[in-house]
């Protein structure tokens, strides 16, 4: 007699990063031309392809999102308590980048359909003092940017936090490209990664000097390097802000097939929708060796988020927490077997039908 097949129970991880195999390949060939270092030779090709998506913008690779968005903050010049709105449903360095340049963070309550800021809230959260707006677009969801505009003042700049967004479009155009300025993420967890690193979009051509100087920590060697000046020297602040040659070259070996990258996890994504309707609860799906998470605690009831910032949200709702406290995140990425889908579907249904 045939002995009854044992199920598959092997771990299932909430994000396997993107291999393409071509990185070893980039790092060797960084490692065999030391030179490669000094002319940010990678740094070269990564902007050279990024402009080809991006084209209307000036790109930045930084060594984070984090460190987009603080670049991005920083070249606005806010002073103390000014104040910069921000959905409560995103990651802390948004927030910081507001609190570290000693801004006030002002937390809007999300749309429960889009995860985004609540639009028809943003009025209430404008006051004299509010010098930017950081739109946040979930999950590469967009922010309705367009509407946004009509809202606002005209000398309210808008920094797009997109980093769930490399590659994502609203009619057309690219998210991250629709402010002033725009933050992407590539770090180890989204589609097209090198570990940390990230990426300031300067659609704003009147930002690009000073982002030029605070990107090269404080520094003209832009002017330099494009042969303007026989030398360079100190010119204002900044930070060493710059993505490392290292994580440059394994981000080109990424790049080069982020499209198909893309693709593939857009694939699964549409799989788990067409066998999924409900939601399961993350406990039931732990119990099966499958990594389903929470994601963002809501700042406005974080200890420093409530002492450094204010909430606008309906009267008698909060969505932000609502939301938070129901939502878990599924295993999905490029390499994401159609066996492994099928456990999370399964090990959902079967509590839907116990």
């Amino acid at each position: 007699m045939r002995s009854k097949q044992q199920p598959n129970t092997s771990h299932i991880p909430f994000n396997r990063p993107t291999i393409t195999g071509y990185e070893q390949q980039m790092m060797n060939d960084l490692y065999q031309n030391p030179g490669y270092f000094r002319d940010r030779h990678f740094h070269k090709l990564c902007g050279e392809l990024l402009k080809t998506w991006y084209r209307n913008s000036n790109i930045f690779l930084t060594t984070s999102c984090t460190h987009a968005l603080e670049l991005a903050v920083e070249l606005l010049q806010l002073q103390k308590d000014d104040e910069v709105i921000l959905p409560s449903f995103t990651y802390v360095s948004t927030a910081n980048a507001v609190v570290n340049c000693g801004a006030r963070p002002v937390f809007v309550d999300i749309d429960p359909a889009s995860f985004n800021m609540d639009l028809s809230l943003l009025q209430d959260a404008i006051t004299d003092r509010t010098k930017a707006i950081i739109p946040v677009h979930y999950s590469g969801i967009s922010c309705d940017i367009d509407r946004m505009r009509k809202i606002i003042r005209n000398d309210i700049p808008i920094i797009e936090d997109a980093a769930h967004s490399f590659l994502a479009e609203h009619h057309d155009q690219k998210l991250g490209t629709m402010g002033e300025l725009g933050c992407i993420s590539f770090d180890y967890t989204k589609n097209v990664s090198c570990g940390h690193g990230g990426m300031l979009l300067v659609n704003d051509s009147s930002c690009l000097a000073q982002a030029e100087i605070a990107y090269e920590i404080g520094t003209d060697k832009a002017k330099f390097l494009r042969g303007e000046k026989d030398f360079f020297e100190w010119a204002g602040a900044g930070s060493k802000y710059a993505l490392s040659e290292l994580n440059a070259a394994h981000l080109y070996a990424q790049l080069q097939w982020a499209q198909d990258i893309t693709q593939k996890r857009l694939e699964a994504w549409h799989y788990y929708l067409n066998n999924l309707s409900p939601i399961a609860e993350e406990h039931n799906l732990q119990l099966q060796n499958i990594e389903a998470t929470f994601h963002y605690i809501p700042l406005h009831n974080s200890t420093y988020g409530q002492q450094t910032g204010r909430f606008i949200h309906h009267r008698g709702q909060d969505n932000t927490q609502n939301i938070s406290q129901r939502m878990i995140r599924l295993p999905l990425f490029h390499g994401i077997t159609r066996e492994e889908q099928d456990r999370v579907i399964e090990s959902i249904k079967s509590f839907y039908t116990k």
